[in-house]
């Protein structure tokens, strides 16, 4: 009677269907590329040296897609003056979305662009505020880069 119970229960333990594991993990990653570029529509920009008003410049459009965003320095070969004809010169300064700089022969960053237009969704107007004349006005074209 023992063997009979004994090779009923062993049996049982070797007839127990094996259960396969319902869920396992899977690690996907992916990896996308730092891309940093801009654009500017027109290098030359005109402007009206009688008035002190901010005016359009040239469109830019930026593509960053850096968690830390953009950095864009503008700067100037005459410090951030129109130097025209006799060495007469008027000060400007460059900005964007209301926020103005004076360019330096070093360069100086503009303020933080919102991160919309660092994915070139829309066009970044630049601007340029014509400031105070140095010397007299003579005829002419004045000019920096």
């Amino acid at each position: 009677m023992k063997k009979i119970v004994f090779a009923a229960l062993a049996a049982t333990v070797f007839a127990t269907p094996a259960f396969a594991q319902s869920s396992d993990t899977v690690a996907v990653s992916g990896v996308v590329a730092p891309v940093c570029t801009i654009d500017a529509a027109s290098s030359t920009a005109t402007v009206n040296l009688s008035s002190a008003a901010a005016q359009n410049g040239s469109s830019v459009t930026i593509n960053c897609n850096s968690a830390g965003g953009s950095t864009v320095t503008v700067s100037s070969d005459n410090g951030g003056k129109l130097v025209g004809p006799n060495g007469s010169s008027f000060a400007y300064q460059v900005g964007a979305m209301g926020q103005f700089v004076t360019p330096t022969i070093g360069g100086v960053a503009l303020p933080q662009i919102p991160a919309a237009m660092q994915f070139g969704i829309s066009p970044l107007t630049s601007q340029i505020k014509v400031g105070a004349r140095t010397g007299n006005q003579y005829a002419g074209t004045y000019s920096d880069t």
